[in-house]
């Protein structure tokens, strides 16, 4: 058993650390000492014992074109992966030379409970209903939240399971955390609102029943998004690709095409060759 589960003090922390080196054999010196406060992290992380260090260089810097960031910007990166940031400021380099990049599109983010019904005609009738209930579905988000606006409501009906999935901005709150706040109210209130109803309530409830994608790669989150969804366009020159990338346009065109090829033979939803790498190094930079 794990000591201290549910404390967030140092002295719980060095508990659980003096067990694990008992446990795993191992020094763990690296551990000993962290300059977070585990009472600071409370609903972040359980049975803390301690934070590692990660090397964090700065990627650009990058020329934005947008609507709410104009001029250079550079990117913290935060990654041991050799020659990533050098990568990523090579092509902030030839794009911020050929005139910048971006526009924000849109932000989105679901969460998508579903609900069991008696059978394939209750599910119908819990449809219906959902759909004349725009007004009371955002009034709960009210409750909870005054930076989460509901976007959309898309009943998915799939035998007798119906999945909803609710469509969110939540400007610069925490995403995933706003929307399954804000979800989660409403179901309560579906709850109440139809434990009189026989004819419309569900069997079984569950906050997420998948359809939203999260955490996950799904081909609908392709056309549809999930984020942050952002275009970006630049036209380079041949002069610039050839003095920075060291390539021809025509060498790109022909690998990317083959690329492409070998993407949709594996089934690949996107055909980035690095873009996972880069943004999973954004976020652990991040303060």
């Amino acid at each position: 058993m794990v000591p201290g589960r549910g404390q967030y003090t140092e002295d719980a922390r060095r508990q659980r650390l003096e067990w694990l080196r008992g446990h795993s054999g191992a020094a763990l010196t690296s551990l000993e000492s962290t300059g977070l406060d585990a009472y600071n992290l409370v609903g972040n992380v359980e049975n803390f014992i301690g934070s590692v260090e990660v090397p964090v260089g700065l990627a650009g810097p990058l020329l934005f074109a947008g609507d709410s960031v104009r001029g250079e910007v550079v990117a913290p990166l935060a990654t041991t992966e050799g020659a990533l940031v050098a990568s990523a400021s090579r092509g902030a380099r030839v794009v911020s030379v050929s005139g910048g990049v971006s526009r924000v599109l849109s932000q989105r983010m679901t969460r998508d409970p579903v609900f069991e019904c008696a059978d394939l005609a209750a599910a119908h009738r819990l449809t219906g209903w959902l759909r004349e209930q725009r007004a009371a579905l955002e009034a709960q988000v009210r409750l909870v939240s005054r930076h989460t606006r509901p976007v959309d409501v898309e009943p998915h009906q799939i035998g007798r399971y119906l999945h909803v999935r609710f469509v969110f901005e939540s400007a610069d709150a925490a995403w995933q955390n706003m929307t399954t706040v804000a979800t989660w109210q409403i179901c309560r209130w579906l709850t109440d609102a139809l434990a009189a109803r026989e004819e419309l309530r569900p069997r079984n409830m569950l906050l997420e029943g998948n359809l939203s994608g999260d955490k996950k790669s799904t081909v609908g989150s392709m056309p549809a998004g999930r984020g942050t969804r952002v275009t970006a366009e630049c036209r380079l020159s041949r002069d610039t690709v050839a003095s920075v990338l060291k390539t021809t346009p025509e060498a790109m065109v022909k690998n990317h095409v083959s690329t492409v090829l070998g993407a949709q033979q594996i089934g690949m939803p996107g055909h980035g060759v690095n873009a996972a790498n880069i943004v999973a190094a954004l976020f652990v930079a991040r303060p």
